[in-house]
């Protein structure tokens, strides 16, 4: 069995699998889904909210849970960390890794699409040998938590990186 393939063009989203099946969401449904994220909240309990909701749905479905305690804090004083979910069947040769919160204010919708996932064909995937499906959540848990799309030293991670041994340039 392949890996399934996630695509999000134009409002839909598209999962496919071995058997080519492909199940669109309507721009329409994709704001239903997502319309709950942090509703009834104080703004400063939402990414703690969506932390939770996404390591329960991983549990729920079987996934490995890891959490990676970042510096910072919250806006309440709360702990921060990336978290990852890993379903695998044996060593790791292949992955789908599905990532959401580089930039911390998109975090909410990434989230979303990954709770979505774990509640639909996710839960009942299981990998081939030698595969694995990978869900890292909030890969900037300050930014979601405060926010802001930089991380609390006010980097982008998403433009602000080098390579091992790559010299610093300049702006």
């Amino acid at each position: 069995m392949r890996l399934p393939f996630i695509l999000l063009a134009g409002g839909a989203l598209i999962l496919a699998g071995d058997n080519k099946r492909r199940a669109g969401v309507s721009p329409s449904r994709y704001r239903r889904m997502f319309a709950g994220v942090g509703r009834g909240l104080a703004a400063d309990q939402a990414a703690a909210a969506a932390r939770s909701a996404f390591r329960q749905a991983a549990s729920a479905a079987g996934f490995e849970l890891t959490a990676l305690p970042i510096e910072g804090t919250g806006p309440q004083g709360e702990a921060l960390a990336i978290d990852v979910a890993v379903k695998a069947s044996g060593p790791i040769q292949r992955a789908c890794v599905v990532s959401s919160g580089t930039h911390g204010v998109e975090g909410y919708f990434g989230s979303a699409v990954q709770l979505e996932l774990l509640g639909s064909e996710l839960a009942a995937f299981e990998p081939a040998p030698g595969q694995a499906i990978a869900l890292i959540h909030a890969v900037n848990p300050w930014g979601m938590a405060h926010k802001r799309r930089v991380d609390a030293r006010g980097i982008d991670l998403n433009r602000n990186f080098r390579t091992t041994g790559e010299a610093y340039q300049g702006a």
